[in-house]
This record gives C-alpha cells, structure tokens and sequence, in this order.
C-alpha cells in the first residue's frame, strides 16, 4: 500500500493506493506526513457500469447517482478528442470513497486530483481558488488576477524587482475568509510558471492589471470588484452550495480588502501606482 498525504489550504486528502503515485511539478510543497481527514482508496480494477441518474455531463466528466452513492466517471482524452471509455470513477457515499483507476493511464498527482475532483472538494471545504499571480509584499498578500495574457505574471514579475516582494504562485491562490479576515494560501495549481511555496498570508489588495499606454491604479465600487472577480474563481457554477460559498468569500473580501483596477505599462511605473494607491487605502 503506497500513501500520500496532501495539505494546502487548511485541506487535507490523503490518498491508499494500490500502486504508487507519480510526482507532477507543483504538488512537493504541499505533501504531508500526517495521515488527513478525507482518505481516498485507489483500487487498480474494472470500473463500475455508468448508470443511473445523470447529475451532470461534461466534456471528460460525467456524474451520476445509483444505490445511495455518487459516481464520477473520467474520460480518456487525446489528439483526437474524447474517448466513450472511462479511465477512472470516483465513487462515494454510504462509508465510501474509493478512486478506480484503469490501468492504461499516467498516474500522478495531476490525474488523482483530477479523478477525484480535488477542486470541487476545496471549494466545499470554504476555499476559493483564483487565477492571479500571488506576491507576498511585507507579510501580506498582494494577488493580480486576471485571464491568460492579462499580465499578472509581468506584475508579478515587476514587483520582485522594484517592490522586494517574493512571488508565491504564479497562477492561483486559495482565499478563505478566517476569524473576518481574507487569507490568500498557496496551491499546487501554478500553471506553466511552475512557481508556488507553501505561504498563506493575510489578503492586502487585489490589482486587476490590463495592458495599457499609462500606469494608473483606480480603487473600484464593492460592487464593481464583485463581478469582476467571481468569473476568476474555478468551481462548478451549477452546484448551489459550491456557488453560494464562494459568494460568501467574495463578499468578505469585498467587505475589507481593496480592489484596484490597474492601467499598466510593463514597467516601474505600475508598481508605483498601485502601491500608491494601495498605501491611500490604509492611510500610510
């Protein structure tokens, strides 16, 4: 029996697997010697029969309900689109939860916590995952968020430089609301930057970077902030309790931390401007 135990964000999986499971880049930081509340059993065998009531259908995934217990079916997929055949189903409920594995797979820790759905249990756990760029600046957080090509990597970047900030992770953070108070922890998530250390740290500003002739940061409306950040957090939108928590984390931050729109040049100037800007906020 091979065990990995996994803890970022106040969330814990410890997976017992049949085989052992491969390391993908990201994950290191964040493995754990003490066995985790959620123990997922990974048995290398046929897959149970897709029936029953569908929940959901995706592109690769597919839920379903049968005898008191949930199943999530993963999908091969290649070059040449998606299989009709299930590489892996996730099933629990009744006392249960156990991964099946098809053998022909890469199995690492990219495919388990895709199996499982890791982002859906994270979220249910109150963790929000965002896409942004997380800076640690003095002792707090500093996150830009924004879509593939907005910039936050630069920003990032920018503020190592001229800031002496430290880059946290390049992709995504875990916001979770404790005590009152938003907390951006690191993640195994860190896309193609391959950047991520195992920090939390108390949420000073949001900047939301767009590309731009000038360098100007702009506080903006609870509201404003509001709809701009929901479409960046990953979760399953047509879940009503996963939606409604990350509702919840949002109108925390909203409520106490500052979010910036953030004109910028791809130089000092930006960094200027937003800790300027940030600086007003509190009064320094």
């Amino acid at each position: 029996m091979f065990i990995k135990n996994y803890l970022f964000a106040s969330f814990g999986i410890t997976a017992l697997s049949e085989k052992r499971i491969a390391d993908s880049p990201g994950f290191s930081p964040f493995l754990s010697d003490k066995i985790q509340k959620t123990a997922i059993n990974v048995q290398f065998e046929i897959l149970p029969q897709i029936c029953g009531e569908v929940i959901r259908k995706e592109l690769r995934k597919e839920l379903v309900a049968v005898n008191g217990l949930k199943r999530l079916f993963t999908f091969f997929q290649s070059g040449s689109g998606v299989s009709d055949t299930p590489c892996a189903c996730f099933e629990w409920g009744a006392g249960k939860n156990t991964l099946y594995v098809s053998g022909a797979v890469n199995f690492d820790d990219n495919f388990f916590f895709d199996a499982v759905d890791a982002l859906s249990l994270l979220t249910l756990s109150g963790a929000g995952l965002l896409h942004c760029s997380f800076v640690n600046y003095s002792g707090h957080a500093v996150l830009f968020a924004g879509d593939k090509q907005a910039g936050k990597s630069t920003s990032a970047s920018l503020w190592e430089t001229y800031a002496v900030a430290k880059t946290v992770n390049g992709d995504r953070a875990a916001i979770r609301i404790e005590n009152g108070i938003p907390v951006a922890y690191s993640t195994p998530y860190c896309g193609s930057s391959d950047i991520t250390f195992n920090f939390s740290l108390p949420l000073a500003a949001i900047a939301l970077p767009q590309k731009s002739a000038f360098d100007l940061a702009v506080k903006i409306s609870k509201t404003e902030a509001f709809l701009a950040l929901f479409n960046l957090f990953t979760f399953n939108a047509e879940d009503e309790t996963q939606t409604g928590i990350i509702t919840d984390i949002l109108a925390g931050i909203c409520e106490s931390v500052p979010v910036f729109s953030l004109n910028c040049t791809k130089s000092e100037g930006q960094v200027v401007a937003l800790k300027r800007a940030i600086d007003e906020f509190y009064g320094l």
